[in-house]
């Protein structure tokens, strides 16, 4: 059994079971789930944390913080036994996986984008290769999964879940700024749909150049590289990886359906 409190307990079929802990804020849930990650540790289960805000990692430290706690892996953050990189979260659910070890990934150093993408990449792999019991375990897990996103979000993020592909369209052509294609593409990296958003110039302008009637900047083939990209890298925290991920592979694979 799984003792959770005075008259709570859980059998050790709860490690293969979801939960949802709801409260209002600052009365516990955060404690009510290392408690259960600790009960389930006890037993030898393995237990995943998802933590954006670094704060699980005292489950290695007695409560007077004079003694070692549970044996488990801490993962990023600043009291991390490895680094993460903002591209590892397929990797280190593989290796998660093959080893079967506990583990908190601690997120806390990412930005709220690169988070979310990491946790999609994770929880994917880890869906696609996991067979055995392993219980994951996310604080906040709205930072990784927001269930009301803001206004106007809502209609891409659907076609999105629906297997969309998003295409920001038309950079360099002066009918919408810089900013607004920006933001389509955050909401798109945000909520963790990177394979499917693809980069575009306007052919046309940029064979006209800008003497077109709605007036443009460079007209070239270079403004995406040059220009658009570092500002998104600046906006969203992307990395060079996801750039290539956007830029070649995501255009290959779409094309080669034709």
């Amino acid at each position: 059994m799984l003792h959770i409190a005075d008259g709570l307990d859980l059998p050790l079929e709860a490690v293969t079971q979801t939960f949802a802990i709801l409260a209002k804020r600052g009365v516990g849930k955060t404690y009510l789930g290392l408690v259960l990650a600790e009960e389930m540790l006890k037993v030898g289960a393995q237990v995943i944390i998802g933590d954006p805000v670094g704060v699980t990692w005292g489950l290695r430290s007695s409560r007077n913080g004079k003694a070692d706690g549970l044996p488990i892996m801490v993962a990023g953050g600043t009291h991390g036994d490895i680094g993460l990189f903002t591209d590892s979260g397929a990797l280190v659910a593989e290796t998660l996986v093959a080893e079967k070890v506990s583990c908190i990934l601690d997120l806390s150093l990412f930005r709220k984008g690169e988070q979310v993408r990491w946790m999609a990449d994770f929880s994917e792999a880890l869906y696609r290769l996991n067979r055995s019991p392993v219980h994951l375990i996310l604080d906040e897990a709205d930072a990784f999964a927001p269930q009301r996103p803001m206004r106007g979000q809502e209609r891409m993020l659907g076609a999105l879940r629906r297997g969309a592909n998003v295409s920001v369209d038309m950079i360099t052509y002066d009918f919408a700024p810089d900013d607004q294609r920006i933001e389509v593409a955050r909401v798109a990296l945000d909520g963790g749909f990177i394979r499917q958003l693809m980069l575009a110039h306007d052919a046309l302008v940029v064979q006209s150049g800008p003497e077109t009637m709605f007036g443009i900047g460079p007209s070239d083939f270079g403004y995406i590289p040059r220009v658009f990209v570092p500002k998104l890298r600046q906006a969203t925290g992307i990395r060079d990886t996801e750039v290539r991920i956007i830029l070649e592979d995501n255009p290959q694979r779409f094309l080669g359906r034709f």
